[in-house]
């Protein structure tokens, strides 16, 4: 898959979701979202302020995701834009896969697998 080809994929988003919550041992709540935020930035939130001030004075910085972003994209605000494809990127590198791409392949050959691998059910009439 080339990396022009950018596709959001809102299932395959809920199982990078699904990951972090497993990872962290979270529920994506705003109450959990402090731990949400510091494992994706590694920042806290004022080490986060001090960066967002000198972005605004012009000094260049790593790439990170806004607080507010982070809430929309986890569902912790509504919202109705998706992540663009550097969120989803930043999102699956810090949860070890290469980009985004990395982590739909994955999660597509997982989906396969599970699928197949799932005994046919007998409706109850």
């Amino acid at each position: 898959m080339g990396s022009n080809s950018y596709k959001y994929d809102k299932e395959l988003f809920e199982l990078l979701k699904q990951e972090y919550k497993e990872r962290l041992k979270i529920q994506l709540t705003l109450g959990s979202y402090e731990k949400l935020r510091s494992f994706i930035n590694k920042e806290t939130l004022d080490e986060e302020l001090n960066r967002i001030d000198n972005k605004k004075k012009g000094h260049k910085s790593e790439d990170k995701v806004s607080e507010d972003s982070i809430k929309r994209h986890f569902g912790l605000i509504n919202s109705k834009t998706k992540p663009s494809l550097s969120s989803c990127s930043l999102y699956a590198r810090k949860l070890g896969y290469l980009s985004w791409d990395d982590f739909c392949e994955k999660a597509e050959q997982k989906l396969s697998l599970i699928h197949i691998s799932e005994p046919t059910r007998l409706r109850r009439i």
